[in-house]
């Protein structure tokens, strides 16, 4: 295989550009690269290693000519510009994805065009899967909030008549705001359950973007959810990583270096301040409506629980635009 001034991704998986039909290399193993004449070696956190020579890699190390580069146990030296697979005693990897695997010289054969990658690579099902799910519980959610709104409004307009009727049709849409927001109640355990697979699934998928270190690991796309308060913190840091990735341009199967200086999403921080403060709203409006004692108190509860709708509302309108906006990129 040449290397050539374009980063080339030596893995096991059908996204890499060199690929390696061998249990003991990563489905995304490591990079080579030719800059100034030179040939570089970077190991992407492997599960087996890369050595060069012997000695095993830690960041990018340079391969000097007629070396020898070990990916897991598929050696191969550089001859020129070109791996060469190592004799036989060494390794016997097999290269696939366009040739017979060698030649009779024992050059590895690779294909010349990296093959596109499948969606398994980047999140198989994350648009009509968790992602398609989670957006439409999201949106059931958001008319919901309509609902809940409407019959606030009219509980608002009929407390103010004094006559029978209003006082009837009070009552009335009162019930209907009641039932509706237990409705709601129930129904944010499926869409808390739903954010949280997503988050998981998405943070995963971008790995296969993005396979080298990032500063939120795995373990925050499921962890951030459960600290309370630092959770409205935390989670836009991990989603705006995500974000990051999935919008910035690829190249051979991942992104390019300069993903972490994208801007941070306004849409993921509005999601949580707007989320935050209408939570906040809507539990003092509703502390007001249960312990009033007098038409004023009970106005008052209205009127923050009808801004607190509107400020949920917005939260969920912008959290379900995100999660279809990163599943469409990672599908």
């Amino acid at each position: 295989m040449d290397i050539s001034e374009s980063p080339v991704l030596v893995g096991r998986g059908p996204h890499c550009g060199m690929i390696i039909d061998d249990s003991s290399v990563s489905s995304s193993h490591a990079e080579v690269v030719r800059r100034d004449g030179t040939v570089f070696v970077k190991d992407l956190n492997s599960t087996n290693g890369t050595t060069v020579n012997g000695q095993a890699v830690s960041g990018e190390v340079a391969l000097p000519a007629g070396g020898r580069v070990a990916f897991g146990t598929a050696a191969f030296t550089l001859q020129g510009s070109s791996l060469v697979e190592a004799p036989p005693e060494i390794g016997r990897t097999q290269i696939v994805g366009g040739g017979s695997g060698k030649s009779p010289t024992g050059t590895a054969q690779v294909p010349s065009t990296p093959p596109p990658p499948p969606h398994s690579a980047v999140g198989t099902g994350l648009a009509d899967g968790a992602g398609g799910w989670t957006s439409g519980l999201l949106t059931a959610y958001l008319a919901l909030l309509v609902g809940l709104g409407m019959s606030a409004t009219l509980v608002w307009v009929f407390f103010e008549s004094d006559s029978q009727s209003s006082y009837d049709n009070w009552t009335t849409w009162d019930s209907v705001y009641s039932v509706l927001y237990i409705i709601s109640l129930v129904l944010t355990i499926p869409i808390a359950i739903m954010l949280i697979i997503w988050t998981f699934k998405a943070h995963k998928a971008s790995d296969a973007l993005q396979p080298g270190p990032r500063k939120w690991g795995r373990g925050w796309s499921i962890g951030a959810w459960f600290i309370p308060i630092a959770n409205y913190i935390l989670l836009p840091l991990v989603l705006a990583e995500i974000h990051k990735i999935t919008s910035a341009e690829r190249a051979g199967g991942k992104v390019t270096g300069d993903w972490p200086r994208r801007s941070t999403p306004a849409s993921v921080v509005l999601w949580f301040v707007f989320y935050a403060i209408g939570g906040w709203l809507l539990l003092i409006g509703a502390s007001l409506v249960d312990v009033t004692s007098g038409p004023d108190e009970y106005r008052t509860g209205l009127f923050f629980t009808l801004v607190g709708l509107g400020m949920t509302g917005v939260a969920t309108a912008l959290a379900a635009a995100f999660i279809r906006d990163v599943s469409d990129k990672l599908s």
